[in-house]
């Protein structure tokens, strides 16, 4: 959904450290090439931050945002009247884009919001 955005060894190296998940090639990564000599810390590595995921009882999907986009962004929220399973707003940044942002309903791709919608409708039909 989003483009992966690999990091420096330094930034591997701090992201780690924080205990964050990093991916390497599409798997978890082993941390063995984080290169810390001074000519490559500041050079770009193979790893990147893995994704983040809701898990619910249905299964996964893409986590929601967890902090407020730039103002007059476009965000889409599940929204079961639509068929489309979504609907769109420009984040303004007032009380009811931050209630969405605080139920962790707010997603900056119309995909990972259907995704949600799917999975949240997938766990109440049975």
């Amino acid at each position: 959904m989003s483009e992966i955005k690999y990091l420096t060894h330094r930034e591997a190296a701090q992201a780690r450290l924080n205990g964050e998940a990093l991916m390497w090639k599409g798997r978890e990564a082993d941390y063995a090439g984080v290169n810390l000599s001074i000519h490559s810390i500041d050079t770009q590595s193979g790893y990147y931050r893995a994704p983040r995921v809701f898990t619910h009882p249905g299964g996964t999907c893409p986590a929601p945002e967890t902090e407020a986009p730039g103002r007059k962004t476009m965000y889409w929220v599940p929204d079961f009247y639509d068929d489309g399973l979504v609907y769109g707003f420009r984040w303004d940044g007032d009380d009811i884009d931050k209630k969405r942002l605080s139920r962790g309903l707010v997603y900056l791709t119309r995909e990972a919001a259907i995704a949600r919608a799917e999975l949240m409708l997938a766990g109440a039909a049975k």
